[in-house]
């Protein structure tokens, strides 16, 4: 039986590593992922997997998810309140400016497949 909570961890820890690799090895590559405030949604993982050089090395590359301040875990989801933190290197519309820090307050959920892996991830914040 796959330790879902270590799951979640273990992929945050990726996305702050930029481990992209890694990231990959723990979802499926069907993936419902949505963030809410931005109105942003995909359905397949290589369509996510892609945005992330642009935004991990170009517009905020000290970007990360910082220690979460709960973490809920029910039978195939995993909730984790945090912070998302970093410095735009360039203007994200609707996010920050060119050299501004910022701190979005998150819920992020994570849902899973019968074989322990990723196959939803939402951000509310």
């Amino acid at each position: 039986m796959t330790d879902i909570k270590q799951v979640a961890l273990d992929f945050i820890e990726a996305y702050n590593a930029k481990d992209f690799e890694r990231m990959t090895d723990l979802v499926e590559e069907d993936m419902d992922f949505a963030h809410y405030n931005r109105g942003y949604k995909l359905e397949k993982w290589k369509d996510l997997l892609a945005i992330f050089p642009n935004f991990s090395e170009r517009l905020s590359p000290d970007r990360h998810f910082a220690e979460p301040t709960r973490i809920t875990v029910g039978d195939n989801l995993v909730i984790i309140e945090s912070s998302f933190c970093g410095t735009a290197q360039e203007d994200i519309p609707n996010w920050a400016n060119a050299g501004e820090t910022y701190d979005l307050k998150l819920c992020t959920i994570f849902g899973f497949s019968a074989r322990g892996r990723i196959n939803e991830w939402k951000d509310h914040g």
